[in-house]
């Protein structure tokens, strides 16, 4: 798991590596992870009911640049997957400039907006749920779906299939705009 501090230095370093392209810039960078755990419970077939936990982790950097080019503003995104060094960012502009738009709807890249107003709107605990924690997710769905279907008085032909997704999700953005 990349941690917060990491991702606030590389958008920090970032936006300093590019500095001298005299370009206004958002730089953010971001790292995610998905656990996947998979139902697939039938009342009449043997069935493990939960599978074991998938999971896939992504992370990387993104840059929004403002480009003005005789008095003609042109805005660009660009990305570099797996990479959190200045390098990755300067790729990301670089990405960004080759593919520049002009978009009349365009105004500027947003202004700070001040002290959040939300404070401890998330759950820690799950940032550090592990594959153990998921599973349990996964057999407390099946339990409820089983219930349910026991309530109404259903107990032949059961199928219940889906997944129990946990998305944990940082990132930082740092700007030139403030």
């Amino acid at each position: 798991m990349i941690g917060i501090d990491e991702l606030r230095n590389c958008v920090g370093k970032g936006l300093e590596a590019t500095k001298k392209d005299g370009v206004e810039l958002e730089v953010f960078a971001s790292w995610n992870e998905l656990v996947t755990m998979r139902l697939n419970y039938t009342s009449d077939i043997p069935s493990m009911g939960v599978q074991e936990p998938k999971s896939t982790q992504s992370f990387g950097v993104g840059v929004q640049a403002v480009f003005k080019d005789k008095g003609k503003v042109t805005i660009g995104f660009g990305s570099e997957s797996n990479n959190l060094g200045p390098r990755a960012v300067r790729e990301a502009l670089r990405k960004a400039r080759r593919y520049r738009f002009f978009d009349p709807d365009f105004r500027s890249l947003p202004s700070p907006a001040g002290t959040p107003t939300l404070s401890n709107y998330h759950d820690p605990a799950a940032m550090e749920a592990k594959d153990t924690d998921i599973v349990d997710l996964g057999w407390k769905a099946l339990r409820g779906a089983l219930t349910a279907f026991k309530e109404k008085g259903i107990s032949k032909s059961i199928i219940v299939g889906g997944d129990v997704c946990v998305l944990k999700e940082k990132v930082a953005i740092k700007s030139t705009m403030g």
